[in-house]
């Protein structure tokens, strides 16, 4: 059986060049995490999901190691997502190290010609999982210079929403969510945050002012 230390140049450079092709195709056809939501009255839970199925799961800032026979090789499809270091002295080791909340995709080489894929889901567990909105998010304020806070409750993770409003001559909204009206009328303000597992999350808040 070929080894890593006597397999030729020629069948490295087609692992190489496989993997190369491997990698490509997985940035082109990237996976995109997307969460379901189970709502129970006010309260919206947030589930993990994705564009394919994520074998493993590995929490940002934590490595796991995985071990592949005959290691050769080893490709992250997304750097920012998970990084990759590995060994090949006998140990065939891979340690995945997450980055950022998301799914990517790695390609292992092996020396005796194979190349093994999966995925790996990558969680942020400080990011919202659970979160709860009340008064139907809408929020009414008596005139200009009156102010309330976007009625959105974080029950598990921390609040990492970035607010924005639709119509800032009626009203504005600051990075804690705090919402002050300024003249009559009426606003949509959004609130948009990564979940724990990646997913991009929007909320939408109704905004009266003076009406």
């Amino acid at each position: 059986m070929n080894t890593i230390k006597n397999i030729s140049t020629s069948y490295k450079a087609i692992i190489t060049l496989a993997l190369a092709v491997l990698m490509l195709t997985v940035t082109i056809f990237t996976t995109y995490a997307y969460t379901d939501a189970s709502i129970i009255g006010d309260y919206i839970i947030l589930e993990s999901g994705s564009g394919i199925p994520a074998l493993y799961e590995v929490e940002v800032g934590t490595t796991r190691t995985v071990t592949i026979a005959n290691l050769n090789q080893a490709r992250s499809g997304d750097e920012s997502l998970a990084v990759i270091d590995y060994d090949n002295s006998g140990l065939d080791n891979v340690r995945i190290t997450g980055q950022k909340a998301g799914v990517a995709t790695v390609a292992y080489g092996t020396s005796v010609g194979t190349v093994i894929v999966n995925n790996w889901q990558v969680v942020d567990s400080n990011n919202i999982s659970y979160y709860v909105i009340k008064d139907n998010g809408e929020v009414a304020l008596k005139g200009s210079g009156d102010a309330k806070y976007a009625p959105v409750e974080i029950i598990v993770g921390t609040n990492n929403i970035t607010w924005r409003s639709m119509n800032e001559k009626v009203a504005k909204v600051d990075g804690a969510g705090l919402i002050t009206g300024y003249e009559s009328g009426s606003s949509i303000v959004i609130g948009e945050f990564a979940d724990k597992w990646g997913a991009a999350q929007t909320i939408v808040i109704l905004v009266s002012v003076g009406t």
